[in-house]
């Protein structure tokens, strides 16, 4: 690859000419964003839509991600976030929120045990307002049941959005989900 074998011929750049050389990429990358923006722009008139979002499909967008990680060499952290629109659900994990009473320890601990949540509380009756990850194939009956057995009770819940799996690249190349 071009890149790694100018790691090994390139001469030694001061911290100026590195900076130097991201800010060009940075400038390249955003050219070729605004480029994108402009075909979805046509994209969108294409399919004779003016609805905001409506040329997006998380799917695809999911898919694209997955492709560049596969071949991509470095760190890149990578999700896609959607909103719920029936034909485009990306819902390798769905974000619900949840409001409880009896927030506590328990709780906690036994939402803890089965997914990631962030909890914030709600003075009234003990409660407390959960984001709650709950990965495709974990039903969210069983998060709800782990609660109510808990000693909280749930007061509402509501799908708010979902998104792709989380895709991490190890410094060795390898790819893990």
């Amino acid at each position: 690859m071009a890149h790694r074998n100018m790691e090994r011929t390139a001469p030694a750049l001061s911290l100026a000419d590195l900076r130097a050389e991201i800010d060009r990429i940075d400038a390249a990358m955003h050219d070729l964003l605004m480029e994108r923006g402009e075909i979805i722009d046509r994209l969108i008139k294409v399919k004779h839509t003016a609805e905001t979002g409506s040329a997006f499909r998380p799917a695809r967008e999911a898919d694209m991600m997955r492709r560049l990680v596969e071949r991509h060499h470095g760190i890149l952290p990578v999700f896609a976030i959607a909103r719920p629109h029936p034909d485009a659900l990306v819902t390798d994990v769905e974000m619900w929120s949840i409001k409880v009473s009896g927030w506590g320890p328990r709780p906690a601990q036994a939402l803890a045990a089965m997914t990631e949540a962030i909890a914030v509380p709600d003075g009234a009756f003990d409660g407390a307002a959960l984001l709650v990850s709950v990965p495709s194939g974990q039903p969210l009956a069983e998060v709800i049941g782990a609660l109510v057995k808990a000693g909280a009770s749930v007061r509402s819940q509501a799908l708010v959005g979902s998104h792709a799996r989380r895709y991490t690249v190890g410094a060795d190349g390898t790819v893990s989900h």
